[in-house]
């Protein structure tokens, strides 16, 4: 048997991840958004940009926002050191400009920059029809592609993120395959919302959002995973809402081990 010694655990905690995005290209696109806002399509001052993301310049996260925005493809980087300039890429600019409700061409866009990533394209290209399952996933992460064991996890968040955004794996059901999504608490409760004129909803059984709607939470929760989707503009305000509502609902829910009704148990 191999004792492993000091040296050789300090080296593999220091062992290196492939490059990949920190954050998600949806909140990479609410970056854009604000870029977008502030500076339009004009080349700006890297140092400018951070301040005006508030975002400080010496801080690694700053950075890391502005390397996730480059992998993605939504941002282009002209000059060097102090002379590094910033500025919308056209990809991001027809993104965040196209307002129609369904967007073929804007859908495109969205997933093309979702594969720039050159882990998450290996990835899909492994896993071209479905989202891999996890357990296989962590383990190809560690072994094959040599991540840093720290960070497994945070890369598959933001991997799974950016599918479900781009609609990578349409017809890929995360979770239990054997439950219908439209039967859990979360689709009743955007139902009933959605329902506010006693209109009938109807979604097919695998949860695709309406148009005009996008997901803004994918979190697991047990055995279970919750994904959010809103209809319309969303922000801190409208969230407390949200959690106003489903406390004021939590009794119309099952307690412990108790079936919900039609849950063919």
């Amino acid at each position: 048997m191999k004792v492993e010694t000091l040296d050789e655990g300090q080296e593999r905690k220091r062992q290196r991840s492939p490059n990949f995005p920190s954050i998600s290209l949806e909140k990479s696109l609410t970056f854009i958004q604000a870029l977008y806002v502030k500076y339009k399509l004009s080349p700006v001052a890297l140092e400018v940009v951070l301040k005006g993301l508030s975002l400080s310049p010496t801080s690694s996260v700053g950075m890391q926002i502005m390397a996730a925005l480059g992998a993605y493809g939504l941002i282009e980087i002209e000059g060097l050191g102090t002379g590094k300039r910033i500025k919308i890429s056209s990809a991001a600019y027809k993104i965040i400009a196209d307002k129609r409700p369904v967007s073929p061409e804007r859908d495109t866009l969205i997933r093309e920059c979702a594969l720039s990533p050159n882990i998450f394209r290996k990835i899909w290209e492994a896993y071209p029809d479905h989202f891999p399952p996890e357990d296989q996933l962590e383990y190809e992460l560690t072994f094959t592609y040599k991540f840093n064991p720290s960070t497994v996890r945070d890369f598959i968040g933001v991997f799974r993120q950016t599918m479900d955004y781009a609609k990578v794996y349409d017809s890929d059901i995360i979770g239990d395959e054997n439950q219908l999504v439209e039967d859990s608490p979360m689709m009743q409760i955007t139902d009933k919302a959605l329902s506010a004129k006693d209109s009938v909803v109807t979604r097919p059984p695998m949860f695709l959002p309406l148009a005009g709607e996008r997901e803004i939470a994918n979190f697991p929760i047990k055995d279970h995973t919750i994904r959010l989707l809103t209809a319309g503009p969303w922000n801190r305000e409208v969230i407390k809402k949200l959690i106003k509502y489903l406390e004021l609902s939590k009794d119309d829910f099952p307690n412990g081990d108790e079936q919900p009704e039609n849950s063919g148990a």
